[in-house]
C-alpha cells in the first residue's frame, strides 16, 4: 500500500470548484439528459400541432427547468467532504493509487484508469468503469499527474 505523497486541507471555494466541474460534466457527458430533452421537445411539439394550441410549447422550457432544478437540489449537499478545514491525502506507488479524505479511503490499481484530463483546476481521472474521480490541483502536489500517467501507461 502506497504512503501518502501529498496532503491538503480544503479551503473556502474548493467545494464550489468541484460543483462547477460536476455541472460541466453533467451537461456535457449526460446523453440521457439530451435525449430526454429531444423527446419532450418532439412530444410537446406534436401536442401543439395536434391540438392547435401553442401553449403546449411552454412545456418544453418547463420540463427542462424541472430537470435542472432537481439536479441543483440534489447537488446542494454534494462534495460535503470538501468543506474548509477538512483534510485529504493522495499517494501513488507501484501502480497503486491511494486517496483518503473525510468520505473514506479509495485504493485502486493504475490499470483501472482509462484517461486523465483537466477541467479548470480539477484533474479528472476517468476509470474503465466510466466513473470519474475529481482531484483538485493543490491536492496532488508537484509531479503527481506525470507519475499517474506513467503508471497508467505501464499498466496497460
Amino acid at each position: 500500500m502506497p504512503e501518502f505523497d501529498h496532503e491538503y486541507t480544503y479551503v473556502e471555494g474548493d467545494r464550489a470548484k468541484l460543483r462547477r466541474v460536476a455541472w460541466i460534466l453533467w451537461l456535457s457527458h449526460n446523453r440521457g439528459l439530451w435525449i430526454m430533452i429531444a423527446v419532450q421537445t418532439v412530444a410537446f411539439g406534436l401536442c401543439a400541432i395536434q391540438f392547435d394550441e401553442l401553449l403546449y410549447l411552454l412545456g418544453i422550457p418547463a420540463m427542462a427547468l424541472f430537470f435542472f432544478l432537481v439536479t441543483a437540489f440534489r447537488m446542494r449537499k454534494a462534495f460535503w467532504w470538501a468543506e474548509p478545514g477538512r483534510e485529504a491525502a493522495v499517494g501513488l506507488d507501484a501502480g497503486v493509487l491511494r486517496i483518503m479524505d473525510a468520505s473514506g479511503q479509495l485504493i485502486l490499481r493504475a490499470s483501472t484508469v482509462r484517461t486523465v484530463f483537466w477541467i479548470n483546476e480539477v484533474m479528472l481521472v476517468e476509470l474503465k468503469s466510466k466513473r470519474r474521480l475529481m482531484l483538485l490541483k493543490p491536492l496532488m502536489g508537484p509531479g503527481f499527474e506525470a507519475k499517474l500517467v506513467a503508471a497508467t501507461s505501464v499498466a496497460k
